[in-house]
């Protein structure tokens, strides 16, 4: 895919950021995942996904639906079995796999992330020509830059899961270089930031090799809608050894500029 071929080019000057990202994943997907409390009955209801396919989503003690994702992993145009679905219950059993193919039960590969997911944003549905999600969340975050935190999520889960395959720079749409460590030579501060909201702050050598020390986390929500509106309305930026995957078109002025290496500054120094 076009965002995970850039963001390997750049990712070679420190491929041990990289590793230690891979890690990070490789661990969480091994992690049981917590069931989140049930939520209240409501009315029944059913949606219909982009294949035509009826899906009910009325809730059923640990057994109701809590996000269903349907659409395309590959880019328009590309050969290959396109659509695919994604179904997670509110107690973590998730089934991934072809639309119109033998899904697989994928609860075990699930993060203690998804807990995080289905507790931090609110409820929401939408659709696309390309995709379609239900998500019954039970946290308070909502509006559209929730909406796309955790459609791309979803969308990552899905192509991960399905294809059995964890990678650390498909969700990575920030990195930046923040400058040497005063008191440690050859020691540089990096900011890593995914495409749903979740970060770390790192410490590498500058001239590459395995990370020394990281703190993960959520970024804090008004820091998040700020980088959002970046995201969305911008080009990819390259300076350096620093980039920002941008799903725009825009070109990013020089101060712009400036003022994304200062948010990534702020949110380093929250997180670190």
């Amino acid at each position: 895919m076009r965002l995970l071929r850039s963001i390997q080019l750049k990712l070679k000057p420190w491929p041990g950021l990289g590793l230690g990202l891979l890690l990070f994943f490789t661990v969480a997907c091994g992690s049981d995942v917590a069931a989140p409390p049930e939520t209240a009955a409501s009315s029944p209801s059913t949606a219909a996904t982009p294949t035509g396919e009826t899906v009910d989503a009325t809730p059923n003690q640990g057994n109701e639906m809590a996000l269903q994702w349907t659409g395309s992993l590959l880019p328009s145009g590309e050969p290959g079995e396109s659509c695919h679905n994604l179904t997670i219950t509110a107690a973590g059993q998730a089934m991934a796999g072809p639309c119109d193919g033998e899904r697989q039960d994928v609860s075990s590969r699930l993060s203690q992330e998804w807990r995080d997911i289905v507790t931090r944003f609110a409820p929401f549905e939408t659709e696309n020509p390309d995709e379609r999600i239900v998500f019954k969340g039970q946290g308070e975050l909502a509006g559209p830059v929730w909406e796309r935190a955790v459609t791309a999520w979803a969308r990552l889960a899905a192509a991960q899961l399905s294809s059995g395959q964890i990678s650390a720079t498909g969700p990575t749409v920030l990195a930046w270089n923040l400058g040497k460590v005063s008191d440690q030579p050859g020691v540089c501060r990096r900011l890593i930031g995914l495409i749903y909201g979740y970060a770390t702050a790192a410490l590498t050598p500058c001239e590459g090799g395995d990370t020394i020390s990281s703190t993960s986390g959520w970024i804090d929500p008004a820091d998040w809608e700020q980088f959002d509106a970046w995201l969305y309305a911008n080009a990819p930026v390259y300076q350096d050894d620093s980039y920002l995957d941008g799903r725009g078109t825009a070109a990013m002025s020089q101060a712009e500029i400036s003022a994304l290496a200062a948010w990534a500054q702020m949110v380093y120094e929250k997180m670190s």
